[in-house]
C-alpha cells in the first residue's frame, strides 16, 4: 500500500483521521508566542539513536473489512458489541465503545457480561492488520512500543514485517492485579516490544473497556507497588511520540506526568510529540502545554495516519540512502566484506554453523566464515587477523567439539577478538558467544573474559527469529557509529 493509497484511507474515515496532503515541513505549537518549523531530520537521528518509544492509539487503527469502507476499528468494535448486547446501534458520542457501554448500563444491563461480549466482538472483526501499524512495524529503530488500545494488532504487525510472520514479539501487559514489567532495562532490550497499558482482551475483565476502567488503571499506576518500574524509567529517560491516542484533555496531562515523574514545567532533556488534530482543536490543552510544558509539542497540521505513513516513507528513504558494505555474493568466498559477521567454529560444527550463516543471510545480513579450513601459519595470520579487525561482530561457536579440544585455531581468533575489545570501550558489544548442542555453559573451556559475557543458546536446526533480530540490530548500530566517525 502507497502513501497515496493511505492518504485516500484517512480521507474517508471519520474525524480526526482525516487527512490533508502532506507538508514538507510541518508546525507544532509549542511553549512561546510563535510557532517553530518541524525538522525531520531531527526526528529521524533520534529514532536513529533509538531513543523515540512510540506510544500507539486506536487512531491509527482504520481497517478496510470486506470491500466495505474504511472505518476506525473502535467503530467497528462498537457495533458489533452493540448487537451482541440488544442494543439498536451505537449511540453519540467521543468513545463509540465506552456510548455503548453506557447506553446498556443505564438501561438495566449487567456490568460483567460488557467484558464476555466484548471478547466476542473482538473475536468477530476480520484481524484485519491496519497500514499505519505495519508502516511503523517497519521503523526498526523503535524497540519498545506502548499500545493504549487492548488488541494485538501491533505485534502481529512487528511479526508480519520483521519476522516474515514468526512470532518474534515479546508482549507484556499492566492491569491493577498484575502489573507486568519490562524484562530488563530499556537500554538492555535485545527484543521488540509491545507493551499494552491498558491490558489486552481476554476472558477475564483486567482490560479497558470504559472511561471508567481508564479511569482505575490510571488511579492504580500512582501507586508505588502496582507501577512497573522498569517501563516508567524507560518513559522518563526517551523521547515519547504519542500517535492517534485520542485521550481527554485531562488524561493527555495527567498520562504526561505520570510518564515523566516530575512537574511538567521543569526543563527536561527529552521531548513528547502529541499527533492528534484532537489536540489542535482543544484550546484548553494547547495553552496549558505552551504554558506549562516546554519540551511537550502538537502535532497539528494533519492527522496521525498522515503523520504515520510520512514518517514511513522518510525513514525508509534514508535507511536506503545509507551506505552498507559490499554483498556478499560480489566476493571470493575467501574474501569478507568489511563490517561482516565472524562465525569462529570447530569444523566438526561446520553444518551447524552453515544454518546459522544462512538464517542471518537471509535477513540482509553480511557473514563470512572460513569455508576452506585455512590453517594456522602465515597465511592464516595475515587473512584471520585482518577478517577479525574488519567485522562488525565476532560470534564464537560453543559447542561439545570446542569444549573436547583444548587446542584449535578456533582458540587463537577467540583470543585475537579478545585483544581488539580491548581498544573498544565497554558500552560496545563485539563478542556475542554461541552455545549449540545443550552444552553446560556454567563450566566451559573458555577464556574467563568471555566466560563474563551474555551467551546465548540456539538450536541451529530452528534459528530464533529474536537471535537474527539481534545481530541485525547490531551490525546496524556498527554502522552508524561509523558513520559518525
Amino acid at each position: 500500500m502507497t502513501l497515496h493509497d493511505i492518504q485516500d484511507i484517512s480521507r474517508t474515515c471519520n474525524p480526526p483521521t482525516c487527512c490533508t496532503n502532506p507538508a514538507s515541513s510541518v508546525r507544532f505549537a509549542f511553549m512561546g508566542s510563535v510557532d517553530v518549523r518541524f525538522s525531520w531530520d531531527d526526528l529521524l537521528v533520534t529514532i536513529a539513536d533509538q531513543r523515540v518509544i512510540p506510544i500507539v492509539g486506536r487512531d491509527v487503527l482504520c481497517i478496510d473489512t470486506n470491500g466495505s469502507e474504511p472505518v476506525l476499528l473502535d467503530q467497528r468494535l462498537a457495533e458489533t458489541l452493540a448487537r451482541l448486547l440488544g442494543l439498536p446501534g451505537v449511540p453519540p458520542g467521543q468513545d463509540p465503545v465506552d456510548s455503548v457501554v453506557r447506553e446498556y448500563l443505564r438501561g438495566g444491563g449487567d456490568r460483567s457480561t460488557v467484558y464476555s461480549r466484548m471478547r466476542s466482538a473482538a473475536k468477530e472483526v476480520p484481524p484485519v492488520i491496519p497500514e499505519p501499524l505495519r508502516q511503523l512495524a517497519r521503523i526498526t529503530d523503535f524497540k519498545l512500543f506502548l499500545s493504549t488500545t487492548t488488541d494485538t494488532l501491533l505485534e502481529q504487525a512487528i511479526n508480519l514485517e520483521r519476522f516474515g510472520g514468526t512470532p518474534g514479539v515479546q508482549s507484556f501487559k499492566y492491569s491493577p492485579n498484575n502489573a507486568q514489567d519490562l524484562p530488563c532495562d530499556f537500554d538492555q532490550l535485545t527484543r521488540p516490544t509491545v507493551y499494552h497499558l491498558l491490558g489486552k482482551v481476554s476472558a477475564v475483565p483486567d482490560y479497558v473497556v470504559t472511561e471508567e476502567d481508564r479511569l482505575e488503571f490510571l488511579h492504580a499506576l500512582q501507586s508505588v507497588d502496582k507501577r512497573p518500574k522498569l517501563l516508567f524509567d524507560a518513559l522518563k529517560g526517551n523521547h515519547l511520540l504519542l500517535i492517534g491516542t485520542r485521550f481527554p484533555d485531562w488524561l493527555t496531562r495527567f498520562f504526561l506526568r505520570l510518564a515523566k515523574g516530575d512537574r511538567l514545567y521543569l526543563d527536561r532533556a527529552c521531548a513528547e510529540t502529541l499527533v492528534s488534530r484532537e489536540g489542535d482543536r482543544d484550546s484548553n490543552l494547547k495553552d496549558f502545554l505552551r504554558t506549562y510544558s516546554r519540551p511537550t509539542r502538537i502535532f497539528a497540521e494533519s492527522g496521525p495516519i498522515e503523520f504515520v505513513a510520512e514518517l514511513s516513507r522518510r525513514y525508509q528513504e534514508q535507511q536506503a540512502d545509507a551506505p552498507t558494505p559490499a554483498s556478499a555474493d560480489s566476493v571470493a568466498p575467501d574474501e569478507m566484506p568489511e563490517g561482516a559477521v565472524f562465525l569462529s567454529y570447530a569444523h566438526e560444527d561446520r553444518p551447524a554453523v552453515q544454518a546459522i550463516h544462512d538464517a542471518l543471510q537471509r535477513a540482509g545480513v553480511d557473514v563470512w566464515f572460513d569455508v576452506r579450513n585455512l590453517q594456522g601459519g602465515d597465511r592464516w595470520e595475515s587473512t584471520i587477523k585482518q577478517r577479525i579487525h574488519d567485522c562488525s561482530l565476532f560470534l564464537p561457536v560453543i559447542s561439545s567439539h570446542t569444549e573436547a579440544r583444548l587446542e584449535g585455531v578456533f582458540r587463537e581468533e577467540w583470543n585475537l577478538a579478545l585483544r581488539r575489545t580491548q581498544g573498544m570501550h565497554d558500552s560496545l558489544t563485539f563478542i556475542i558467544p554461541i552455545a549449540i548442542n545443550h552444552i553446560d555453559t556454567s563450566k566451559p573451556r573458555v577464556p574467563d573474559q568471555l566466560k563474563a559475557l551474555h551467551w546465548i543458546q540456539l538450536n541451529p536446526a530452528a534459528v530464533d527469529p529474536a537471535f537474527v533480530q539481534t545481530i541485525v540490530q547490531r551490525v546496524r548500530e556498527w554502522r552508524k557509529a561509523r558513520l559518525r566517525e
